[in-house]
């Protein structure tokens, strides 16, 4: 079964996500004028769905509805991706090479 990726809104619920002790919060940062984010998307869902979910939680965040968020991670470039665990920035990435994103999430885990 195909793993929803919720859309998270606001600092609230940013703080609430990514301090996660128990899983790793992989959360990828988008706009909808953004070919390159669209781009990525099918990759980022096969990897959300291929990842076991007991030890990862994606979202994604649309940064023109999240500007306060995006200033924060002075976000340059989209897509960003940045993983979480605990509260701690663990791994950060930008652009669209998915393999990249899929051998990093793995080596967190020791796969």
């Amino acid at each position: 079964m195909a793993r929803d990726i919720a859309i998270l809104n606001g600092t609230k619920n940013f703080q609430s996500a990514t301090s996660n002790t128990r899983q790793y919060t992989v959360i990828k940062f988008f706009a909808s004028w953004c070919g390159a984010c669209k781009q990525m998307a099918p990759q980022y869902n096969k990897i959300a769905n291929d990842l076991p979910s007991e030890q990862f939680v994606f979202y994604r965040m649309d940064v023109d509805n999240n500007k306060d968020i995006a200033k924060v991670h002075n976000l340059e470039m989209l897509p960003t991706f940045v993983v979480y665990k605990g509260g701690q920035l663990v791994y950060r990435q930008t652009g669209t090479v998915h393999e990249k994103l899929r051998k990093a999430l793995t080596d967190l885990i020791g796969k």
